[in-house]
């Protein structure tokens, strides 16, 4: 604890340099004398001399400092003058008694104000005739003085005394007429006002109120500096003060209030004064055992003006009772007259003229917090993450209220429901009995704590900046000059219609095309930008479409940066030789395939049967175990095939490659990129993730609650899904460990496949934190998923053809299952099925991807077209394209994802299940058995379903929303962590060390075992133990009974 105080204590020194302070203090109200006393005990925690001047507004807050650290204190008494004014007036006594029952407009306060203007004017007289102590402090020299600008007699002085770097400290959450002498926009229309009781979302007549608040507050602050200055006979404006002061110190937060312009001089401090470090709370004894009593405890205080002991007697009997009706509840209520007796016979009522606030505050047994809304309590309550019933009761408390409202942690009240006991009991049960309100509370409490800069630390930086530079004049806007005419740029505005009007279309037309030629310039230098250009190979097996597309895509990422790529395709299948899944790469040299393969897989007719047998076969992937074998061999001889090209070997080690890019699909790539002497190697996953990499990586996969690749289960399972999910990744295991060693062995390689995935610089999967289930990754794995995706529909541009059919009608459905299984291998019960569905919708136009050329098995049907291909992305990203019937493919699943398109999906095979259940898992996909494909009726209800339920599309447009709002995108990812492996290739810091473990080590189970026996061990001594004592004190018994 000592070394952390150290620390911070040196930690301000370097933020704020040493150096002299005076703060103008006037005892006016506690939430100002407390916020700039806040702001001297940080300045003196960081080493800095402050001086604390005192005049006395009010008779009643003359004890007033505010500090508990300050000790040169310069008290000045209030002027007799000021004194009887508001003795006589009664305006402070009206005050303290008649705001319980005065209307919050401020309109209604106006005499009392008028008259505390006038009182205001006789103190800084009175201080300014103080010539011995002005002469006193002018002697000092002072490098920074601080004052609130609800006074401007205190910049005044700091004029006379010579300061020159001053700063105005507003304990308000701003000014109004602060904010005009700035220059800083502040709209009636949106930004409550000050006194303002409405939201920032008003209608014409509330605008028009806020107008009006926003005018009285000009009113009564200017009318308080000319009666200031008047009386000292200065005939300067006022607005020169402030022209001069550093900087504009508000007691506001940018999480917390609502959202307004802001300047350079503006700087937000909102929350400096809270201490939320709960190590440091501690509560005394009485207040610890106050807060043990009951389960739930209620802290009742209306601040220092509006006292509790001078409410109406009918709103204490009003809160006696609610007192009374709650006994299993403690109640604190800060009650301002000593020894009350009104609620002697309440056990569960505590009365107190004071309680440490923030404390309690602080702490969990603390439930809730009835307040009124001052600022000071408010911001303590937002930053303690505590929920609260407001009830506003006079000044800018309506304003709080409403600004502690929209954050969802506050029920408000009306002062006038006072005397409606049955309103605020069913209040406080409302958030006692309702989790979401505490759970909004601490939510922006997090919000406010982990802000990227902290109000404490803003508060030195510039404390110190202003000592050191003093007043700018580069951060005085010149818009505080202006007119209204001119600030709000109306003539120009009027001219500029007329103008406007004339060449608007021109204009459009021209920056249109003009905008679209700088945004691919642009576009490509900051890909640029981010990954300096260099050689790589992409090795990119023809496979899958969806393997190819995705290590297609990458290519054209790093092409549009400026990069040089080569594509190596070697041939896995014979139908998919035609794959490259890039459209810009230009230099590719293909490898044919193995002719024993070729043979093989022919004689086999794994991939025909694959086609045709696939819609009926489970989904689970151990039905395809009799086709691994065939699959594995095949892999082992293609691998032979790829190593014996040495002219190409030899061709690609002359062009010294600074990256290459593959997937862990097939592992001969990674003994073929050795060969030719690439170092730097990232592995691409076209899938979610590996197993097996993951186990290479020591990267945790727990099959207790994260689906396996291939599992059909949610990340909720009972035990039975457990153990299904473990054999599916036992069997991903199995699978992709005999392709590898087959692999090796047919290329007699002396290395090991782990020796090759441990060794990559990354591991890029195609997957997306906001997507999938969440799972813990390491550093080297790192999420692109999305990267292949473009959701800029102002690029997508469909043709006359798919434009048309998109107008058809008002409900266009598209139909896809993919590249590997084909509509026109359905059995023929399927087509019949969804055929009939077609034919009962005949207002909703179907896009069926069928890929026989010229079919005519739906020529009866208008509303469905059919077609070999399509443009997925372009008809997704488009607005009349309402639903999605897909196979759940990852690539379809992550188009469709980020589009925002609501879907019905069908897993067929392999991670399809998994796909599927990701994304019913965000609401906006509907899920369906492919074993029900031959029920039409089961078909027409999951369409109709998502057609009927607008929720789904919401919440597929949601999700589209999250993606595409992520902190980091995809491509970007992509670029920036190629650039980063090609500089510093592989880092070993990456690798976790758990990867080396067992199984054992890995999970603890040897630590765990010793544990068991250690316990036994325990426990078995302690029998034995039990056991002699229980002997002896047999034995001893028997002899006293024998004695007797």
């Amino acid at each position: 604890m000592l070394m952390k105080f150290y620390s911070t204590f040196f930690l301000f020194i370097q933020l704020c340099d040493a150096y002299k302070v005076l703060v103008f203090n006037p005892a006016f109200g506690a939430s100002h004398s407390n916020f700039l006393g806040k702001i001297s005990d940080i300045l003196i925690d960081a080493g800095n001399d402050v001086t604390m001047l005192i005049p006395i507004q009010f008779d009643s807050k003359k004890y007033l400092v505010g500090s508990k650290k300050v000790k040169n204190i310069i008290r000045i008494e209030q002027d007799p003058r000021s004194f009887e004014l508001l003795h006589t007036s009664g305006a402070e006594k009206m005050m303290l008694q008649q705001v319980w029952t005065m209307s919050t407009n401020p309109l209604e306060m106006l005499p009392m104000m008028q008259k505390m203007t006038t009182a205001s004017a006789y103190q800084c007289e009175f201080m300014m005739k103080k010539t011995d102590m002005v002469s006193k402090l002018r002697e000092e020299q002072f490098d920074l003085a601080m004052g609130e600008s609800i006074s401007i007699c205190g910049f005044e002085l700091f004029e006379r005394i010579g300061v020159k770097s001053v700063i105005n400290v507003d304990s308000v959450l701003f000014l109004d007429q602060m904010k005009y002498m700035l220059g800083e926009p502040s709209s009636s229309s949106y930004f409550p006002g000050l006194f303002g009781s409405n939201t920032d979302e008003m209608t014409l007549k509330q605008r028009m109120e806020n107008l009006a608040g926003k005018l009285f507050s000009y009113y009564f602050v200017q009318s308080r500096y000319s009666k200031e200055l008047a009386i000292l006979n200065i005939s300067r404006s006022y607005e020169s003060y402030f022209d001069k002061t550093a900087f504009n110190f508000i007691n506001s937060n940018p999480y917390l209030d609502y959202p307004s312009p802001k300047l350079p001089k503006t700087v937000f401090v909102g929350g400096m004064q809270v201490n939320t470090d709960r190590k440091q709370v501690k509560l005394s004894e009485e207040w610890n055992d106050v807060l043990n009593a009951r389960n739930t405890t209620v802290l009742v205080s209306f601040g220092s003006i509006a006292l509790s002991c001078d409410m109406p007697q009918k709103y204490k009997e009003s809160l006696i009772r609610v007192f009374e009706s709650m006994p299993e509840t403690t109640f604190i209520w800060k009650y301002e007259i000593e020894n009350a007796t009104l609620v002697d016979h309440l056990p569960n009522v505590k009365l107190t003229t004071w309680m440490p606030q923030n404390d309690l505050l602080a702490d969990e047994r603390l439930t809730l917090f009835v307040t009124h809304g001052g600022l000071g309590s408010s911001i303590e309550l937002a930053y303690q993450g505590k929920p609260a019933i407001v009830i506003p009761i006079m000044g800018d408390q309506t304003r709080n209220s409403n600004m502690l409202k929209r954050h969802g942690g506050v029920i408000d009240l009306q002062k006038e429901q006072f005397s409606q006991p049955e309103v605020i009991r069913e209040a406080i049960l409302t958030i006692l009995n309702d989790p979401i309100y505490s759970q909004n509370a601490k939510k922006l409490a997090r919000i406010l704590q982990t802000q990227p800069n902290q109000p404490k630390d803003t508060v030195l930086k510039h404390c110190d900046f202003a000592v050191k530079f003093g007043s700018l004049d580069t951060l005085n806007s010149k818009g505080r000059l202006l007119n209204f005419v001119q600030f709000y740029s109306i003539d120009i505005v009027l001219i500029l219609i007329i103008i406007l009007l004339l060449i608007l279309v021109t204009i459009f037309l021209i920056l249109k095309s003009f905008l679209r030629i700088l945004r691919k310039l642009f576009t490509r230098k900051i890909c640029i930008a981010l990954c300096d250009s260099y050689k790589v190979l992409v090795f990119n097996p023809a496979f899958g479409a969806s393997h190819s597309n995705f290590l297609g895509k990458i290519s054209d990422i790093l092409i549009d940066a400026g990069n040089d790529v080569t594509m190596v395709i070697p041939t896995y299948m014979d139908s998919k030789k035609g794959y490259v899944g890039s459209k810009k790469v230009e230099k590719i040299i293909r490898i044919g395939q193995d002719p024993r393969a070729l043979q093989m897989m022919r004689e086999g007719g794994a991939e025909e049967i694959m086609k045709k047998q696939i819609w009926k076969l489970g989904s689970d992937m151990m039905m395809f175990l009799p086709m691994i074998k065939n699959f594995t061999i095949c892999s082992g001889y293609q691998c032979e095939y790829i190593m014996a090209q040495t002219e190409i070997i030899e061709n690609l080690k002359n062009q010294h490659f600074d990256l290459a890019i593959i997937e862990s699909l097939y592992i001969c790539g990674f003994a073929f990129l050795e060969k030719i002497g690439v170092k730097n190697v990232i592995n691409a996953e076209s899938i979610l993730y590996q197993d097996t990499l993951k186990y290479v990586l020591g990267e945790p996969a727990s099959t207790s609650y994260y689906p396996g690749l291939f599992s059909p289960q949610t990340d909720n399972m009972g035990i039975v899904d457990r153990m299904k999910n473990t054999a599916g990744l036992m069997f991903s295991y199995y699978f992709t460990i005999a392709r590898y060693n087959a692999e090796l062995e047919a290329i007699n390689s002396t290395r090991t496949w782990f020796y090759y995935l441990d060794n990559i610089a990354f591991n890029m999967v195609n997957s997306n934190p906001y997507l999938d289930y969440p799972s813990p990754v390491l550093p080297k794995t790192v999420f692109i998923g999305g990267m292949q995706v473009n959701t800029d529909r102002k690029q997508t541009k469909l043709s006359k053809e798919w434009d048309d059919v998109l107008n058809l009608r008002k409900t266009t459905v598209l139909v896809s299952f993919g590249s590997n299984a084909y509509s026109s291998d359905m059995p023929d019960e399927f087509k019949a099925a969804f055929i009939k569905v077609f034919e009962s919708m005949p207002e909703t136009t179907f896009i069926w991807k069928y890929e026989i050329e010229n079919a005519t098995l739906v020529d009866h049907l208008p509303n469905v077209k059919l077609t070999t291909w399509m443009p997925q992305n372009d008809l997704l990203a488009d607005e009349r394209l309402t639903l999605f019937v897909t196979h759940g493919g990852l690539g379809s699943s992550v188009e469709l994802a980020y589009q925002g398109k609501p879907s019905v999906v069908i897993p067929l095979m392999a991670d399809q299940p998994r796909n599927a259940h990701m994304l019913t898992r965000h609401g906006g996909a509907v899920q369906l058995d492919k074993q029900q494909l031959s029920d039409s009726e089961a078909i027409r209800k999951a369409i109709t379903t998502v057609l009927n339920n607008p929720k789904i599309s919401e919440n597929a447009k949601r999700l589209s929303t999250i993606l595409q709002s992520q902190p980091n995108k995809p491509k970007e990812v992509v670029l920036k962590h190629c650039n980063f492996a090609v500089e510093f290739g592989p880092l070993e810091t990456l690798n976790s060390k758990g990867r080396l473990l067992n199984f054992f080590q890995f999970h603890s189970i040897d630590i765990i075992a010793i544990l068991i026996f250690a316990v036994l061990v325990i426990f078995f001594i302690l029998h034995l133990i039990i056991k002699l004592i229980y002997r002896l004190f047999k034995k001893l018994f028997s002899t006293k009974t024998k004695t007797d």
